[in-house]
């Protein structure tokens, strides 16, 4: 699994990554849109958030799966909105 950022989800991978997927990770390859976000650094910031606790194989930045957690998938994804709303994430480290 990768979190990521896109503006155009169904453009954004090619057919033969799906196949690549199935084969690399033994599974169906899906894509979930979890949220529009007004501004692309709101988008960042969750992202950021998300990657750094809960990402996938495919996540290839330095801080991806950097902060330990027990927390699953879906709660982290309901801390970083939470955060985000309350203002304690902001943009990435560059």
């Amino acid at each position: 699994m990768t979190v990521g950022i896109t503006g155009n989800p169904v453009g954004r991978y090619k057919t033969s990554e799906f196949a690549d997927w199935h084969r690399n990770y033994d599974g169906p390859y899906e894509l979930h849109i979890l949220r529009n976000f007004d501004t692309s650094d709101d988008a960042r910031a969750v992202e950021y958030y998300m990657a750094q606790r809960v990402g996938g194989p495919e996540n290839r930045e330095r801080w991806a799966a950097t902060v330990p957690t027990s927390r699953t998938w879906d709660q982290v994804y309901q801390d970083a909105i939470q955060a985000w709303h309350a203002g304690t994430i902001g943009p990435i480290p560059e």
